[in-house]
C-alpha cells in the first residue's frame, strides 16, 4: 500500500490575512438548534442541509469565522467524507457566501482553509469550496486567472453542484412572468390546463409514486438516482428542524401532475428564506404530449410567489446552448420559462497535503472521464440495441 506523507501546504499568510474560527463543532440531528445561518446564503449553507447530509454518509461541522480585524463573525457549514489513506474531503457547499469585504477571494479561501484545517478533528486532504458567487462579480473574475490561483495555491476543482442555473424573478406579477416566457411555453401551460392536467402537492406520502416516475426517467435518460430513503430523509429532516424551531422555515413540497387517474410527472421543490428551488423532477412515459412538466413548474412558481419567495431557482443547466450537450433538452426546457441565466464560480480546491492531492485529482479526473464519456457511450449503444430488437 502506498502511504502518502502528510505535509500541510504553507500558504505564507501574513498576520493581516489571518482568519479566526469560533464555536467549531460537529453537528447532527440532535444538536443543530442553536447554529446560526447567514441569511444571504444558499440553502446548502444551512443546518437543514448539513444535518440531512450527515444522514447520508457525510460528517457535518459548524463554525463561525471572521477576519481578525472584523467585529462580526459569519456562520459556515462544512461537510467531510472519508478518502483512502486516512484522509478526508472537506467540502463547503455554496460557501463562504460572505466575508469578501476585507479580503481578496484568494486570501479568503486559502487562509480559511488553513484555519479550518487546524480545527477539524480529522485529516483533510483538501478543502473544496463550491462557490455560488456570480461570475460577473469582480471577486469571481479574479479566480478565473490561473496566475491568481497559483499565487494562493488554489486549484480549479471538479464540479459538485452544477454552477450554471436560471433564476426567475418572482417579484413580477404572474402576467409579467408569463409574458417573459417563450411563446411555446405559455402555450404549453395553457394546453395542460385545457386538457385537464391536475396538479397537487403533498409531503413525503407520495414518494412511492414519485419514485416510480423517477425510475422511468433514470432508465429513459441514462441518469443515476438515489434510493427512496434518500429523498424521504429530506422531508424528515425538514420536519424535524421546523418542529425544533417552531416554524416553517424549511418548506419541502412534492408536486404531482395527473390526468384521468394517470400519474404523469412529479417534482420536489424547496422554499427557504424567501427563495424557491426546484430540486428534483421526474416524468413517466405516457401522455407526455399533455405537457404535465410545464403545468408542474407553473404551479410551483405561482405557489412560491404566493409564499413570498422573491425568486425561483431552476437549479442546474448546461453552461451554454449547445445542441450536442447530453443535457441540451434540459437547457431548452428551463430557459424557456424566462428568467436570468446565472453562471456561478463553482469549485476551487485548497490542498492541505499537496502531493496526495495531485494523486487524488488525477484519479478523480480519470473516474469522471469514465462515467461521463466511456460508460455513457456503452449505455447509449446498449439502449439503441435494445430498441432496435
Amino acid at each position: 500500500m502506498i502511504r502518502a506523507k502528510y505535509t500541510p501546504v504553507s500558504h505564507n499568510l501574513n498576520q493581516d490575512t489571518a482568519i479566526r474560527i469560533d464555536d467549531f463543532r460537529a453537528i447532527n440531528a440532535d444538536n443543530f438548534a442553536d447554529c446560526g445561518e447567514d441569511e444571504s446564503a444558499s440553502f446548502l449553507q444551512s443546518a437543514f442541509w448539513s444535518v440531512f447530509k450527515s444522514k447520508t454518509g457525510w460528517r457535518a461541522y459548524y463554525c463561525r469565522f471572521s477576519h481578525t480585524d472584523a467585529h462580526e463573525s459569519i456562520p459556515l457549514y462544512i461537510l467531510c467524507r472519508s478518502l483512502p489513506l486516512g484522509f478526508s474531503l472537506a467540502y463547503i457547499p455554496h460557501g463562504p457566501s460572505s466575508g469578501l469585504e476585507s479580503l481578496e477571494p484568494g486570501q479568503l479561501l486559502s487562509s480559511l482553509a488553513k484555519a479550518l484545517a487546524d480545527q477539524l478533528p480529522e485529516k483533510p486532504l483538501f478543502f473544496r469550496f463550491d462557490l455560488a458567487w456570480d461570475m460577473q462579480t469582480p471577486q469571481a473574475e479574479l479566480l478565473s486567472s490561473a496566475e491568481y490561483l497559483k499565487q494562493y495555491r488554489l486549484y480549479r476543482g471538479t464540479a459538485v453542484q452544477v454552477p450554471d442555473t436560471v433564476l426567475l424573478d418572482l417579484r413580477q406579477s404572474e402576467e409579467e412572468i408569463l409574458a417573459a416566457m417563450k411563446p411555446k411555453w405559455r402555450y404549453n401551460i395553457k394546453l395542460a390546463a385545457k386538457k385537464g392536467i391536475l396538479v397537487s402537492w403533498s409531503g413525503k406520502e407520495n414518494l412511492p409514486v414519485f419514485m416510480q416516475l423517477y425510475r422511468q426517467t433514470a432508465q429513459r435518460d441514462g441518469i443515476a438516482i438515489h434510493t427512496a430513503e434518500y429523498y424521504e430523509k429530506i422531508f424528515d429532516i425538514a420536519a424535524r428542524i421546523n418542529e425544533a424551531l417552531h416554524g416553517n422555515l424549511i418548506d419541502v413540497r412534492l408536486w404531482i401532475a395527473e390526468h384521468e387517474g394517470d400519474i404523469l410527472a412529479g417534482i420536489i421543490t424547496l422554499f427557504y428564506r424567501g427563495h424557491a428551488i426546484y430540486l428534483y423532477g421526474a416524468s413517466g412515459n405516457v401522455k407526455r404530449n399533455l405537457m404535465p412538466a410545464h403545468a408542474l413548474q407553473w404551479a410551483a412558481i405561482c405557489a412560491a410567489k404566493a409564499s413570498g419567495c422573491q425568486d425561483y431557482d431552476f437549479f442546474g443547466i448546461p453552461p451554454n446552448e449547445d445542441p450536442n450537450h447530453p443535457m441540451a433538452g434540459l437547457y431548452k426546457f428551463k430557459t424557456g420559462f424566462g428568467g436570468r441565466i446565472v453562471h456561478r464560480a463553482g469549485c476551487y480546491d485548497a490542498p492541505v497535503a499537496l502531493f496526495a492531492y495531485r494523486v487524488f485529482k488525477f484519479m478523480e479526473t480519470a473516474r469522471l472521464y469514465w462515467h461521463k464519456n466511456v460508460k455513457k457511450r456503452f449505455v447509449r449503444k446498449a439502449r439503441q440495441g435494445s430498441q432496435s430488437e
